[in-house]
Formats: C-alpha cells, sequence, structure tokens
C-alpha cells in the first residue's frame, strides 16, 4: 500500500518508462497489424494500454480527464504517446 505520492511514483517510473519505450518503437503503420487469430492489432493493444490505467485507478477513487476505453482506437502513435502521458 503507498501512503505518499512519491512512493507510488518511484515504482510507477520504471513501468510508464518501458511502456513509453514500447510505444515509441511502433510505427504507425505497424498499429494496424493483426497479432492475434481473432484480429486482435498492435494498435488496439496499445489502446487497451492506454485507457487501462483510468480504468483500474477509478476503481481507487481517484479520477482524471482520459479517453474512454470504448473510444475509437488512435491508429496515430503521437496520439497513443500524448494520451498514456497523461
Amino acid at each position: 500500500m503507498f501512503r505518499k505520492i512519491k512512493d507510488f511514483v518511484r515504482v510507477w517510473k520504471p513501468y510508464e518508462e518501458a511502456t513509453l519505450s514500447l510505444l515509441d518503437s511502433l510505427t504507425d503503420d505497424s498499429l494496424s497489424q493483426e497479432v492475434t487469430p481473432q484480429g486482435r492489432t498492435l494498435g488496439r493493444i496499445a489502446w487497451h494500454m492506454v485507457t487501462s490505467i483510468h480504468v483500474m485507478m477509478s476503481k481507487t477513487g481517484l479520477d482524471f480527464a482520459t479517453p474512454s476505453q470504448d473510444a475509437p482506437v488512435l491508429l496515430q502513435l503521437k496520439k497513443l504517446g500524448s494520451n498514456f502521458r497523461r
């Protein structure tokens, strides 16, 4: 359990950096690449990573502005990264 914001930030920072590194390694063209037999794309998985943070945090009572999980999948890398950085 975290008691101070700085303690959370210390633990969160490596995960944030790894996720941003992953998002930065993708290209706009790669986002439409299917990666499962059911047709799930890299873009869909990246969008899930961006929106799931809000879903999880809202269960703790923390609320902040972010695109809805039901919003259309962004297929532009710059928008994915900027939404994650929020």
